[in-house]
This record gives C-alpha cells, sequence and structure tokens, in this order.
C-alpha cells in the first residue's frame, strides 16, 4: 500500500521540489541529454521535525510521478542531517554540492544554518530553497536564497494595529539575543512609531533578569502603559 500525505503538507512539499525543479531548468537541459533526467536535489533537515519532512518530502514526489507518469525530469533526493548545527548545515551543504552535484538544496529550516548555506549557494550558483523567516537573510546579498516563508517582519504592522487599537503608547520587545532574533526590531521601531508608539527597553534581557524586571514594574505600577510583544525566528 502506498503512502499518502495529508493534502495540505503534501500541497506544500510539493511546492518545495517544483521549486527545486524550476530552479535548476537551466541545468536540466544538460542533465537530461547526459543523466537522462535525473535531477539531484539536496536536502538538509534536523531533529525533532527532519523526519516527518523527510517522510513528507518523499511522499510529495511519489504523489507528483503518480500524477505524472511520464515526466521526464526523475528527482533524486540527497538527505543530510544538520542536527541544527550552523557549521554542520555547511559542511553538508558542501558535501551535497561537490560530492552529490546536486542542482538545488532543499532547506535548512533556521535563519542561523540557512544564512551559512545561502552564502554557499550563491557562491556556487545552487539554488538555496528554506523555510527561514529572518528578515536578515536577503536574496539581494544571496541571489540564489529563495525563500519560501513570508519573513518575521510581517509581525510588526498587526501588531501596532494591536497598540493603536487599545492606545498603548510602548511595548518591550522580547526577542532571542542574536541577529536574527533581533532581526524583527526595524521594522518593529517603524511600524510602531507610525501609529505613535515606540519599544521600551529593547535588551534582550535574560529569564532571571525578565522575571526580576517584570515583577519590580508590576508592584511599582511603571508597566501601565507597556506591553510586551514575544518575537522569534
Amino acid at each position: 500500500m502506498g503512502r499518502h500525505a495529508s493534502p495540505s503538507s503534501s500541497s506544500f512539499l510539493l511546492r518545495l521540489v517544483l521549486a527545486a525543479l524550476v530552479c535548476c531548468h537551466a541545468s536540466l537541459v544538460v542533465v537530461t541529454a547526459q543523466q537522462n533526467g535525473q535531477v539531484r536535489v539536496g536536502v538538509i533537515l534536523a531533529p525533532p521535525v527532519g523526519t516527518r519532512r523527510r517522510v513528507g518530502i518523499e511522499m510529495a514526489v511519489e504523489d507528483y510521478y503518480a500524477r505524472h507518469p511520464h515526466s521526464a525530469a526523475r528527482i533524486a533526493l540527497r538527505f543530510r542531517d544538520s542536527g541544527g548545527d550552523v557549521l554542520t548545515a555547511a559542511s553538508a551543504a558542501v558535501d551535497l554540492i561537490k560530492n552529490e552535484q546536486v542542482q538545488a538544496i532543499i532547506g535548512p529550516v533556521t535563519s542561523a544554518e540557512t544564512e551559512f548555506v545561502a552564502h554557499i549557494g550563491s557562491h556556487t550558483h545552487v539554488p538555496i530553497i528554506s523555510t527561514a523567516t529572518s528578515p536578515e537573510l536577503s536574496p539581494a546579498q544571496t541571489p540564489f536564497f529563495l525563500r519560501t516563508a513570508v519573513n518575521d517582519s510581517v509581525q510588526a504592522a498587526p501588531i501596532a494595529a494591536v497598540l493603536a487599537e487599545f492606545e498603548w503608547h510602548a511595548a518591550v520587545v522580547v526577542y532571542e539575543d542574536s541577529p536574527y532574533g533581533a532581526g524583527i526590531l526595524p521594522a518593529m521601531a517603524d511600524a510602531l512609531q507610525a501609529v505613535g508608539a515606540r519599544i521600551s527597553d529593547p535588551a534582550p534581557p535574560s529569564p532571571s533578569t525578565l522575571s526580576t524586571t517584570a515583577s519590580t514594574r508590576s508592584s511599582t505600577g511603571s508597566w501601565r502603559c507597556r506591553r510586551a510583544c514575544l518575537s522569534s525566528t
């Protein structure tokens, strides 16, 4: 009995695979003539969701060929596990490009891993297709990077609208202390300024500092006109 993905997950993963086909269309002309139309696509995943995504991608490919049995292009997937580590992800990308000679790479998922891999892809002219959401990742700097999800900056306008609706004038943004966590701050500052609000205490506190600060300000009432916003990438 064949495996079947749910319509939503299968459709999304199939779009990723098809995007890889589109990205390597130029290479496909040569590949078709030399290797019977095989298109090698690298996939960099990491636990805990890596296993599920691998199954989903494999099922998406199966579904595609079930519907298009006469397709000349045959996708050959090459999987690598980054373990969520930046250097391992970069090493996996180099291995896929150099040794497996892939025409495109799907992944990684996290912004930290994707930044390194995107630069490798742009240097070697191999498309990198990722769901990483950090605004710091830009196709302008890495032209072979293709984002398949909206970046985190789109959160800024709805958050600003909430503050405007309740007439709140300041917000504390709690974010990861890294370039990826801080990537939303410029968009957030602009959006809040547009509704007459501002970011207060922009420094990312540690959990212990946040707990102490929150309890202190709660007791003094100095957060009366402030609200906390959470950001993640």
